[in-house]
């Protein structure tokens, strides 16, 4: 009889899920200013469309509530620049200037360098909460929030120099980047021990560091944003 007991609790503890959720994400960063002299200064925005990949295991903890802790690739991408100039506001850039002296392999750093699109490759630490509710037809509605924080292990910078094509440079400063919370909403449709549906993101709060590649930027500061941001992705899962 304790044995037939034992196996029925057994029975019934909800199994845990491994998730995979490749996804893109689009983001509007907030302006920014640099002062280039005492009556000079530009004016920055910058857009991003990054990709990332993470995976995931989900820990039941009761009512179809998981605990999800996962490790992910994000390439922290800011890939679209628009920078205006206080004394010539009709000149209108798709670039930042950079410092020379930091590219590698550079042997003409009296040129001014520019980038007009760049991005981190990095490995993302997350945690967050889910939880599953049944609708018809073997449907899930997931709604979720997570915590991630990201490190940098190497960086790319596409120099406008030497016009037209320009060049690419990758640096390998391995770092910490900053952090992100954000929530998410998505269907699953449950095929035996796979489940599987799209999924919306949507960005809560983020906070980067800053980049000493960039004049007057050093890597201890950092710039942060409210929303401004939406992604899409797919979330594949298999319960064990």
């Amino acid at each position: 009889i304790f044995t037939l007991f034992t196996n029925l609790l057994f029975g019934q503890k909800p199994n845990g899920q491994i998730e995979i959720n490749p996804y893109f994400r689009w983001d509007s960063y907030p302006k920014f200013n640099y002062t280039i002299n005492s009556v000079n200064t530009n004016t920055v925005k910058i857009n991003g469309c990054s990709f990332g990949i993470d995976v995931a295991y989900k820990i039941p903890i009761r009512n179809r509530l998981y605990l999800k802790v996962g490790l992910g690739y994000y390439k922290y991408a800011f890939n679209k620049i628009d920078e205006v100039n206080s004394l010539f506001s009709n000149n209108r850039n798709n670039s930042r200037i950079v410092d020379g002296y930091i590219l590698p392999g550079n042997t003409t750093p009296s040129i001014t360098f520019a980038t007009d699109r760049y991005w981190y490759n990095t490995i993302s630490l997350n945690i967050g909460i889910e939880k599953h509710i049944s609708l018809q037809r073997r449907m899930l509605l997931v709604l979720g929030a997570s915590f991630s924080n990201y490190y940098t292990f190497s960086q790319n910078y596409h120099i406008t120099y030497p016009s037209p094509d320009g060049d690419n440079y990758k640096l390998k400063d391995g770092r910490y980047v900053g952090f992100g919370g954000k929530a998410n909403i998505g269907l699953q449709k449950q095929l035996k021990k796979i489940s599987f549906g799209p999924i919306i993101i949507l960005p809560i709060y983020d906070s980067w560091k800053l980049d000493e590649i960039f004049p007057q930027e050093k890597n201890s500061m950092s710039r942060n944003k409210w929303l401004k941001g939406v992604g899409i992705g797919i979330s594949c899962t298999y319960q064990l």
